[in-house]
Formats: structure tokens, C-alpha cells, sequence
């Protein structure tokens, strides 16, 4: 993983958007003040990635990196893995949760909070406490970790080495051993209610079980029995189900005839309310009326569309007004143009002669500018020595005798030289405004020029278009005539529409009429269709509407009686039929008692017996799963009492810190290899590390002194950086080999302590290192307020704190 880009906004000390390219940044260095921020552009780094910094006692607070002075805080990092580009953006705000987003080559892979803290750790193979000991490296820890005793230096390499792991797997396995025991004690309760449960089923099928223990051959036996029990419920319930549907065969003929009579009372009912509508007599004088008013209003339309036709000749004999209006307002446009002209020519003439001076002045700066050249010319004529060393450097050729030159020639300025060169630059400026101003005032008069000839062409083209055309007092006229005209035609319009409305009411009322002579007939129809599924009503007379109605009414009085004498004989039928089902349903009461089958007061026989069925079957299908869940429970139970017993055997074997010591030495031994290796190629092949007999203090070997050892607390200062720094790499590497093998490789690293403690000699050591380190493929950035140190970084980026907001500047 190698960073591209950062953005911050908003975060820590950087309320106003600033932006950081690591570009061509294989070493750099963030320097600046106490205080403007250095250290928060590592953080933001880290935040951009996990959501948090290391410097928080709680890793998920996120409100203390928002910028007092801001609500929100935005930070996006966008770097190579691998060979895909990924943009990482995270936002917190004080008012909502925290937003993230990640893309990998321009296209997003995740959106949400989770999703891209899933994505990163998978892609970096590190978790964010493994990160930050990676790229921020500790060496203050291990500066402290060279010196200290036995006891402190196991405490600070727990620390360092996350071997707190340990302690909190016996703690997990302590637990989980508690939960096993919990789970099988809960086995084994639920075994005993399983065995409960087979017991009760069992007796409620008609099969004892005696013994206190339960074999599998005992539970066989118990599900034989329910089977049985269930057969002979199963057989009980067919034979009520015949009887029932004997039942149901004689209640259906029962209802047939019960349906017969009733229909026969409808019938009789239905042919009694036969009745002929009131109102038939006048109606056949109300329909004369109307179609006499209709014809008076035909009358009427005929003479109001003859006017309108009239009026519409007088109005289509004048000229279309949208014609006359175009021509009036051409006139008007003629009249404008007229108003334009005159101050586009005045605007014209300013324009050429502002042009024309400008012109002149041009000239005359460019005569000015002739005359300091040759004065320039002259002066270096003068003094033709200085004229031929300028330029030359070490190296040239000498344009005089022809020898190299060893150094570049350092001649005093003549006298005069420097004036010349001014009053030349001087003119030459005034040649270039004058320049300007011929352009500026150039534009202008093409501008204004432009203008005058639009509108002259303009003018033009409405002269022509007006060419043949009325005078404008005659269009006038016209228009007044065309105003008159109109209002004659709407005028006769609404006399036409009037006339129609009334014609339209006409016809309204005598349909009106139609509607209810039509409706009569309907309903006379509607009777005889009803009265034709009981019987032959009389046929209807046409144009005789009353008489119609009359001879309906007197054939549904005689077949209203025999309908009601059929009733009777239906009715005689039902109540034999009912004694032979009530004869019936006893006989299924007593084959229910045959096999105990309590039948309640007003229940079904049908209904108790599958009820007692379904309870069989319910009873036998809980017998088999409480046995199958009861040997379920037997298989359970013993590998619950497995596991149990193995959390059991880890928690005791990791309780007893054995392990824990073993894995610090093995780390100890791991951490001071690769720590001597880094050292001795950091020193120049000076220095490397070792542990004493006892293995409680470091010692140093000097190469350069017959591998002399000694103790490290003899290294100077320079030389203690050098070995702490070297633990630091170690710890890196050693963690980044937890990554998976398929994890980028993390091709950064920052260096976040204080170097101003060190002495100029110090310096000089720790500057050489960093160099070295620059040198190993990996980017390193250091972040430090000692000048002396950030001179010697070939890129550096400045960290100011103006006005409440930090910045950062690249300096060249």
C-alpha cells in the first residue's frame, strides 16, 4: 500500500480543505511549528483508513477529530495496491453518523461504514491496532525497551506485540468452557423432559411404561400400540362419515321439498303483485304538445343561421386583421430604426478618431524605443570588453583569444550601462500600452462601425417589405371596419346558439315523454318475462297500453290459487323425511361409545370421533419426535461433554502463563535478529545486537572494534536512535508477516517522535539513517520541528497554523 493522494477538510486542526501529493515522495518530511498540525496529517491518513487514530483512549470516538470552528470532518486517501488505484472517503459530522465510500479503479466496491472497514482490513491484511505499529512506527517504545529490566521489558513487549492475544483467548476459553457446561447441564434436563413426554404420550395411547429407565426397544413397543390405536380411530371415522353422508342424502330431499313449497309461495306471492302502473291516460296528450313546440323552434334555428350567414359575408369581404395589425406595427418599426440611426453614426465618428490618435501614439512610443536601443548600443560599443564577457561561463570558449575559460568572467558594470538599460526598458513599455490601446480602441470602432450598418440594413429591409403596402391612417380604417364587422358576427352567433338551446330543450321534453311511454311498456314486459316461468301470460296489444295491462291482471289472479294448493302437498312430505334422519343419527352415538369416544352434549358424533383421532395421531406423532429429540439429545450430550473437556484442558494449560513466556521469547528472539540485521545495515556494518548469558540486557557488538561487546547504554544518542529505530522495523516486519500472503505489501512508513532533544552530532547520525531508509523502496515520511533535521529531507512540506486553520505547503 503506497498513498497517492490526501484531502482533509474539517479534521483536527484543518478547518479549510487542504491537500497533500506524495507524488515523487520516496523521503519527505512535515515540518513546522509546535503545534500547526504535523502530526494530524498522520492522523488523517490513519482515520481515512480505520475510521480512528491512535492517539483517542477510545478508538470509536469520532467527534474529536471535527475542527472546533466546522460541524462536519471529510478526509479522502486515495492509494496503490497492488496494481489497482483505490479512493477511500470517510465524513463525520456532530450531528449524524459517520459516512464512508470506497473505490477501486473508479468504481465503488463499498458504501457503507461496515462495508468499507470489512474491505480495507481484508485488502491490508492488518488490523488497526497491527497498522498503526506498522506505519507509525513506536521507536520510542523500544528506545525505552533497549534499557529496560527484565519484568518492564516483557510488559512493553506484550504491549507492543499485541500478547495480551493470549490472555484474552484463556479468558474466552474460560468462558466457553462456562457455556459448555451450561448447555450439556441443559442437555441433560432436557433429556429427562423428552423421557416425560414419551411416558404421558404413551399412557394417552393405552401403552404403560413402567420401567425407570427407558430403552430404545420399550419406545418401539409404545409406538406400535399408538399406531394401532390410531388405525381403529381411523376406521371409526369412515363409518360415521357413511352415516353422515345418509344424513346428508335425506336432509338434501328434505330440502328439495322444502325449496318446492317455498317456491311455490313465491310464485303465489309473485303473481298477486301484479299490478298495472297509474298515470296512462294523459299520456298521449302531453306527447302532441311537445312535438308541436318542437317544430316552432326548427322554424325559429332556420331563420337565426340565415343571419349569421350574412354577417360572416360582410367580415370575410375585408382583409384578414392579423395582415392589417403586421403592417401598423411595420410602420412602427420604420419609425424606431429612424430614432437608432442618428447616434450610431455620432458613436461611429468618436470611434475612428479615438482610433486614429491612438495610432499616432503607437508611432511615436516606437521612435522613443528606436532612440534607447541605439543610445544601449552605443554604450556597449563604449565598453566592448564587458559587452563580449556577458553571458559567458566556465567552460566557454574566450570570444577574443580563443582559450577555455576556467571561471566566468567577473567585470564591474561600465558607468551608463544601467541607465541605458532602464530608459530602453521604459520605452518599450510605453510601446506595448500603446499597443493595447491601438487594439482596444481598433475593436471599438469595428464594434460601433457594425452597429450602424445592422441598423442601415435593417432600415432597409422594412422599406422594402413596406413597398406597395396601405399608408398607415388608411390601415387604421380598416381596422375599425374589421372591429364592426366581427362584433355583427358574434352577435348573430348568440341568436344561433339561443336558437338551438331552445331546440335542444324541445327535443329534451318530448323524449322525456318517449322515455316514459317506452318505460311503461319495459315494465309491462318485465312482468310478463317474470310471469313466464310460472305459467302463459296473455300477449301484449299493440298501441294498447291500458288494455294490455288489464287482461295480465286478471290471468295472474287465476294462477296465483294453484300455486298455493302445490305448497301444501310439499310441506306433508318434509316432516316424514326429517323422522327417518333423526333415526339415523342415533345409531352414531353407539358406535362412538364402542371405542370410548365421549361424544358431548350437542356435539357431532363425526366430530368427536376425528377429534379423537386427531388427538391419536397428534399424541403418536409426539411419541416419535419426543424419541427421536430424546436420542438426538443422547448424541448432543456427548460431544457438548467433548468440547466441554477440551475448552476445559486450553483454559488450564493457558492459565498457568507458560505459553504467554514462551511466545515472548521466541517474539524476543524473532524481534532482536531482525532488529541486529536492520543495524548493521543502518551503521555501515558497525552494529548489531545480542542478548547477554542471563538474557535480561541488550548488548551492542562493534564490528569495527574486533566485535567488541558492551552494553547498550553506552550507544550515544545518534547511535540509541539507530538501535531503537531498528527494533521499530523489526516489530513492522514481524507484524506484517501476520498479514495473509495474498495483502499488498505496506510501502510506508512515518516516523512521529520528537527529535529535538538530539545534539547537532545526534542529528547528523539519525539525518544519515533516515537517508538509508529513503534508499530501501519503501516511501518515509518523518514529522519533526528541528530545522537542521528537515534541511537534510529532499521533499518537504511545510505546516503553518494561520487565522484558526492549518495549511500545508510544498516547499521547492
Amino acid at each position: 500500500m503506497r498513498p497517492i493522494l490526501l484531502e482533509m477538510e474539517g479534521f483536527s486542526s484543518f478547518r479549510q480543505k487542504a491537500v497533500l501529493r506524495f507524488d515523487d515522495c520516496d523521503l519527505f518530511v512535515l515540518t513546522g511549528r509546535t503545534g500547526s498540525g504535523k502530526s494530524s496529517v498522520i492522523d488523517a491518513l490513519t482515520f481515512a483508513l480505520y475510521g480512528s487514530i491512535s492517539r483517542l483512549d477510545n478508538a470509536g470516538a469520532v467527534a474529536p477529530v471535527i475542527n472546533q470552528g466546522s460541524i462536519r470532518a471529510r478526509v479522502s486517501l486515495t492509494f496503490m495496491a497492488g496494481s489497482h488505484r483505490y479512493t477511500l472517503t470517510r465524513e463525520v459530522s456532530r450531528k449524524s453518523s459517520t459516512k464512508a465510500a470506497l473505490e477501486r479503479d473508479d468504481v465503488p466496491v463499498a458504501a457503507s461504514v461496515r462495508e468499507v472497514d470489512r474491505e480495507i482490513e481484508s485488502l491490508l491484511g492488518l488490523s488497526f491496532e497491527q497498522f498503526t505499529k506498522s506505519v507509525v512506527l513506536p521507536q520510542g517504545d523500544f528506545a525505552e525497551f533497549l534499557h529496560a529490566n527484565t519484568k518492564d521489558r516483557q510488559d512493553l513487549l506484550v504491549k507492543l506485540l499485541d500478547a495480551e492475544l493470549f490472555r484474552r483467548v484463556q479468558k474466552q476459553a474460560s468462558g466457553r468452557a462456562a457455556t459448555l457446561k451450561a448447555d450439556l447441564d441443559a442437555t441433560e434436563n432436557n433429556i429427562v423432559r423428552e423421557q416425560t413426554t414419551i411416558r404421558r404420550r404413551s399412557s394417552v395411547l393405552g401403552f404403560e411404561l413402567l420401567d425407570d429407565h427407558l430403552s430404545e426397544e420399550d419406545e418401539d413397543a409404545a409406538i406400535d400400540a399408538g399406531t394401532l390405536r390410531v388405525g381403529a380411530l381411523s376406521s371409526l371415522v369412515k363409518g360415521v362419515e357413511a352415516a353422515v353422508a345418509e344424513l346428508q342424502r335425506l336432509a338434501a330431499e328434505k330440502r328439495a321439498i322444502d325449496d318446492e313449497s317455498a317456491r311455490c309461495r313465491t310464485a303465489s306471492s309473485q303473481l298477486e303483485a301484479v299490478v298495472a302502473p297509474p298515470a296512462l291516460q294523459d299520456l298521449h296528450q302531453r306527447l302532441d304538445g311537445a312535438r308541436a313546440a318542437v317544430r316552432a323552434a326548427q322554424e325559429a334555428l332556420q331563420v337565426a343561421e340565415d343571419a349569421q350567414l350574412e354577417a360572416e359575408k360582410s367580415l370575410t369581404a375585408l382583409p384578414p386583421r392579423a395582415d392589417v395589425t403586421a403592417i401598423v406595427k411595420l410602420w412602427g418599426q420604420n419609425a424606431a430604426q429612424l430614432d437608432l440611426l442618428g447616434p450610431a453614426e455620432d458613436a461611429l465618428v468618436t470611434a475612428v478618431a479615438n482610433a486614429v490618435n491612438a495610432v499616432a501614439e503607437h508611432q511615436s512610443a516606437e521612435m522613443f524605443a528606436a532612440r534607447a536601443m541605439a543610445e544601449r548600443e552605443r554604450v556597449l560599443q563604449q565598453n566592448h570588453a564587458f559587452a563580449a564577457a556577458r553571458g559567458l561561463a566556465a567552460g566557454d570558449a574566450c570570444p577574443i583569444c580563443g582559450e577555455t575559460l576556467a571561471d566566468a568572467p567577473a567585470l564591474p558594470t561600465p558607468e551608463g550601462i544601467d541607465a541605458a538599460q532602464t530608459a530602453l526598458a521604459r520605452a518599450e513599455g510605453a510601446v506595448e500600452a500603446a499597443r493595447r490601446i491601438v487594439n482596444t480602441t481598433g475593436k471599438t470602432e469595428a464594434v460601433a462601425r457594425e452597429r450602424l450598418d445592422g441598423l442601415i440594413a435593417l432600415k432597409a429591409q422594412i422599406e422594402r417589405e413596406l413597398d406597395g403596402k396601405d399608408a398607415l391612417s388608411a390601415c387604421r380604417d380598416t381596422l375599425g371596419q374589421i372591429a364592426l364587422a366581427e362584433a355583427a358576427v358574434s352577435q348573430a352567433r348568440g341568436a344561433l346558439t339561443a336558437a338551438r338551446d331552445t331546440l335542444t330543450n324541445g327535443r329534451k321534453a318530448l323524449s322525456a315523454l318517449d322515455d316514459e311511454t317506452t318505460a311503461a311498456w319495459a315494465t309491462f314486459s318485465e312482468r310478463t318475462t317474470a310471469c313466464a316461468a310460472l305459467g302463459t301470460p296473455p300477449y301484449r296489444k299493440e298501441n294498447d297500453l291500458a288494455g294490455s295491462w288489464a287482461a295480465l291482471e286478471v290471468w295472474a289472479r287465476a294462477e296465483a290459487a294453484g300455486y298455493h294448493e302445490k305448497a301444501q302437498v310439499a310441506a306433508t312430505t318434509a316432516t316424514q323425511l326429517a323422522e327417518q334422519a333423526q333415526a339415523q343419527a342415533h345409531a352414531q352415538y353407539n358406535d362412538c361409545a364402542a371405542l370410548a369416544v365421549v361424544v358431548e352434549p350437542g356435539q357431532q358424533p363425526l366430530l368427536a370421533a376425528n377429534a379423537a383421532h386427531t388427538h391419536a395421531e397428534r399424541d403418536l406423532a409426539d411419541l416419535q419426535a419426543a424419541t427421536g429429540e430424546r436420542r438426538r439429545l443422547d448424541n448432543e450430550r456427548t460431544l457438548l461433554r467433548t468440547n466441554w473437556q477440551a475448552a476445559e484442558s486450553l483454559n488450564s494449560h493457558l492459565r498457568a502463563n507458560r505459553f504467554e513466556q514462551w511466545y515472548l521469547e521466541e517474539a524476543l528472539s524473532r524481534l532482536l535478529e531482525g532488529a541486529s540485521a536492520t543495524l548493521r545495515e543502518l551503521s555501515a556494518g558497525q552494529y548489531s545486537l545480542k542478548l547477554d548469558e542471563n538474557r535480561k540486557d541488550f548488548l551492542v557488538i562493534d564490528h569495527t572494534n574486533a566485535d567488541e561487546t558492551r552494553p547498550v547504554k553506552t550507544l550515544s544518542g545518534g547511535e540509541t536512535f539507530l538501535a531503537s529505530l531498528s527494533l521499530a522495523l523489526a516489530l513492522a516486519d514481524e507484524i506484517a508477516l501476520l498479514a495473509p500472503a495474498t495483502a499488498p505489501r505496506l510501502e510506508a512508513l512515518f516516523l512521529d517522535e520528537g527529535f529535538g532533544t538530539l545534539d547537532p552530532d545526534t542529528l547528523d547520525t539519525v539525518a544519515g539513517a533516515i537517508e538509508e531508509l529513503g534508499a530501501r523502496g519503501r516511501m518515509v515520511g518523518i514529522v519533526t520541528h528541528v530545522p537542521e533535521l528537515a534541511e537534510r529531507v529532499p521533499v518537504r512540506f511545510r505546516v503553518t497554523k494561520v487565522g484558526g486553520t492549518s495549511r500545508i505547503d510544498r516547499e521547492p
